[in-house]
């Protein structure tokens, strides 16, 4: 698992979720997996696609966050991110 100090998440607003669930996203956005109990960043620099499955995959398998224990994953962007293109 990788842990990057400049990059903090966030998860994806209500209305992004919204988005997402109609369909409307970048494709070219960098998406996080992460800990949504301690920001413990999984995964970044993810096409959208790939995170979700990502996600899903940890939160099915109960794969336990290495820094917290919990399992509670999810998706988002860079903190300060409306659009998830950061320079890491």
């Amino acid at each position: 698992m990788l842990k990057n100090p400049r990059v903090v998440p966030r998860p994806l607003t209500t209305k992004e979720k919204a988005d997402r669930a109609e369909e409307i996203y970048d494709s070219f956005a960098n998406y996080l997996c992460f800990c949504s109990k301690c920001k413990y960043l999984d995964k970044s620099n993810m096409y959208l696609m790939r995170a979700e499955s990502r996600v899903k995959k940890l939160n099915e398998e109960g794969t336990k966050c290495p820094q917290c224990g919990e399992c509670a994953w999810l998706l988002g962007y860079p903190l300060g991110s409306t659009t998830g293109f950061v320079k890491f």
